[in-house]
């Protein structure tokens, strides 16, 4: 069922200038092996481009139709950002250390966006050229100003500490961290919408607080994060923008910071000598408080999504894995590896559809996956064998979803081989194969094969390769994906198959006294 047609012209011109320095030092204080140092950074960026974009629309239930004619004047667009600080490294015992590094951030932005509507005029003339008159097209509702500054005072703190407990095991103690209070304003204007907006927000970010275990061969590691994810400025203006006639965007006044939070633990053990091998367990928990997600309402008329942001809660994951590697043979020429993941986990949004109310919806995805590798080596020259298997269900609440199973398979082999006169070829054939989608455009199986030859001129500072990427032609320029929400997403303008020559020169210089 045809519900519209949409035919999309686009043509971007412009330039963008980005310029930057930094500069930074430190100092050994007198009769103490402490360092204090001080750091500056600047960046300027400045953006001057125009957009044409013409829609021609169809309605198929309606049937009305619409043509927008737009050009978009982006101008001035300038930023400039200021950061300086200070650092001291207090070694407090030779097993640990503080680093405190107290910071100030200053960033400024102007931005002006003025869009035309050349479809209102007499004559627009030919698409990607401007009229003499087209100031006359202004649309002020779909024009904005925004003047936005910002101040970032922060304690940045980086805590470690090493403890020998035995000749064979030792403990390692970390904490880093940021402690920021952030101070915006954002002045914007678009129509008759004339907005103000200061907003302050205290928070606390982790990188990085936890405890590393060392006993002998094995280590064990257990980690806390957190990152704060800001709601930007510009999406708490409570304006329509319709530049889009098939996606239009609203303000969300009221939105909240969103937090990531993850939890971590590993256990690896590293066996070296003939035959070495090793193992590593991998355990990993990430949930969002307050996430922030681009939620719409779908009109079924139409096929016209209006977009906002909001808070949602309910977003988590959890991941368990488990490798192993080792190296067998007379000669350890032979090397296995397998690889055990699980991941389970739930995606909230917002979606509406039709009159009713933007809702709460979820999904659920299970993903079990093993992988496999054989390796044959002989001096400089090796061949692998590798295959991966992944099973995944998917299962969702929202009205009209298609809960469903399926597998894809990936499977082939790698190789480099050096022949005489310096001559090296290398090669990978790959086979990927999907079924049970309910989209028949993912059921595929394609064979990719790639390779390169390289030739080294003798005296070895110029190097000739020559690449082959999908000699057998299987790939195409548009892809499917399905994400989290289990929605099946496509990526153009890739170049799927192609030859690249290149010429190598290589440049040593040691000097004279090291």
């Amino acid at each position: 069922h045809v519900i519209n047609t949409v035919l999309n012209e686009n043509l971007h011109r412009g330039h963008t200038l980005d310029a930057g320095g930094n500069i930074s030092g430190n100092m050994k204080m007198p009769y103490s092996p402490d360092l204090l140092g001080f750091f500056a950074y600047g960046n300027y960026k400045e953006k001057r481009y125009d957009d044409f974009r013409l829609y021609d629309i169809n309605f198929a239930e309606t049937g009305s139709s619409t043509v927008d004619n737009q050009y978009i004047r982006n101008r001035p667009d300038r930023e400039h950002e200021l950061n300086a600080g200070i650092t001291y490294n207090y070694l407090y015992s030779p097993e640990g250390s503080l680093e405190v590094k107290p910071c100030w951030t200053y960033r400024h932005s102007r931005r002006n966006s003025a869009l035309y509507r050349l479809d209102r005029l007499s004559d627009a003339g030919m698409f990607g050229n401007l009229p003499a008159d087209y100031k006359a097209a202004l649309d002020p509702d779909q024009s904005n100003v925004s003047h936005e500054y910002s101040n970032t005072a922060q304690a940045i703190l980086f805590w470690m500490h090493n403890k020998k407990l035995t000749e064979s095991k030792q403990m390692r103690l970390t904490a880093s961290g940021a402690i920021k209070v952030d101070w915006r304003h954002l002045d914007y204007r678009q129509g008759a919408t004339n907005s103000a907006i200061s907003r302050r927000d205290a928070e606390i970010e982790i990188g990085q607080a936890g405890a590393t275990y060392m006993a002998g061969t094995n280590t064990f590691k257990l980690f806390y994060n957190r990152h704060i994810d800001y709601v930007p400025l510009n999406r708490l203006v409570d304006i329509t923008d319709s530049r889009d006639p098939m996606n239009i965007f609203r303000g969300a006044p009221s939105l909240k910071n969103a937090a990531t939070n993850g939890l971590n633990f590993q256990w690896m053990k590293m066996v070296w000598g003939r035959h070495r091998w090793s193992e590593n367990v991998d355990l990993n928990f990430r949930w969002i408080d307050n996430a922030l997600v681009s939620g719409y309402t779908y009109d079924p008329a139409t096929g016209v999504r209006t977009y906002s942001m909001y808070n949602t809660s309910g977003n988590w994951q959890g991941t368990a894995s488990h490798g192993f590697n080792k190296n067998f043979g007379p000669t350890d020429q032979f090397s296995v590896g397998a690889n055990t993941d699980a991941t389970y986990g739930k995606s909230a949004d917002m979606v509406g559809y039709g009159e009713a109310a933007v809702e709460r919806t979820w999904v659920k995805n299970l993903t079990l996956g093993q992988g496999l590798k054989l390796t044959y080596m002989k001096g400089r020259n090796y061949i692998t064998l590798n295959g991966r298997v992944d099973w995944r269900d998917t299962r969702g609440n929202r009205d009209g979803f298609n809960n469903f199973s399926a597998t894809t398979l990936q499977y082939g082999l790698t190789g480099l081989v050096n022949l005489p006169k310096s001559i090296t070829l290398s090669t990978d054939l790959t086979a990927y194969t999907r079924r049970g989608y309910s989209d028949p455009s993912l059921n595929t199986t394609d064979v990719v094969w790639n390779a390169r030859i390289s030739y080294a001129i003798p005296g070895g500072k110029w190097v000739i390769m020559l690449d082959g990427f999908d000699l057998l032609h299987q790939l195409s320029n548009v892809s499917y994906n399905v994400n989290a929400q289990g929605r099946t997403e496509t990526y153009t303008n890739v170049l799927p198959r192609y030859a690249m020559l290149h010429v190598q020169y290589r440049l040593n210089i040691q000097p004279k006294k090291r």
